[in-house]
């Protein structure tokens, strides 16, 4: 802003600034993200959408129930499965597990009804618990991919870049899906950054992780 003094000299006065922070803006896009996979998680529980396992979502709970439940990566009790990868039924056991320890409640081996949803409300509700720490890894994964974006583009690009990932329909949706598409997003996005890590500065421990993400 600029006023005119006594002296007839302009003399320019600072003004506050009505911009957010950057750490307001980024907190504001994982808000709004988070937000949008927990209203799609109210609002397809009980519908035909939520209630409603697909072909590979029932080998992956399948499998993740009986790891929890201490009969080994099996599809069926004493029938080995290595059909998939492992990481993602090992992801979902260990949410059948915190579910087991914060409830008390056993977890049986599901029965289905036609439309391929189990009857039991314990298998419900870790189904639901699932859906919820996707949402939760998605947002985490969008917080990791803008820290990323940072070191390639200015931080305004990078900014719409991950408000465009945060509320992207598929992506979104995926989170109601117990596919592994929701664990390899949080486990690329990571790898990408630790590799680019290591781009800048070598690590063999980098390596060794690197190894890891892409074995699960």
């Amino acid at each position: 802003m600029t006023e005119y003094k006594h002296t007839g000299k302009p003399v320019r006065t600072a003004t506050k600034s009505t911009h957010l922070p950057l750490a307001v803006k980024f907190l504001m896009i994982l808000g709004v993200g988070l937000l949008l996979r927990l209203t799609l998680l109210y609002y397809n529980n009980g519908t035909a959408l939520g209630n409603h396992l697909f072909v590979d979502s029932l080998g992956y709970y399948q499998t993740a129930v009986n790891v929890a439940n201490g009969d080994g990566y099996n599809l069926r009790r004493g029938q080995a499965y290595f059909c998939r990868e492992p990481g993602t039924s090992y992801f979902f056991a260990a949410n059948i597990v915190l579910y087991k320890m914060f409830t008390r409640h056993p977890v049986a081996t599901p029965v289905y009804d036609a439309a391929g949803w189990p009857k039991d409300v314990d298998n419900q509700n870790c189904i639901r618990l699932i859906r919820l720490c996707q949402g939760l890894l998605q947002t985490m994964a969008i917080a990791l991919f803008y820290l990323l974006l940072r070191h390639q583009f200015k931080d305004e690009v990078a900014l719409v870049i991950s408000l465009t990932a945060a509320v992207y329909p598929p992506l979104a949706f995926f989170s109601e899906l117990l596919l592994r598409e929701n664990l390899l997003f949080g486990i690329f996005t990571l790898a990408a950054y630790i590799f680019y890590s290591h781009m800048q500065e070598a690590a063999h421990w980098k390596l060794a992780v690197l190894g890891i993400l892409w074995g699960l």
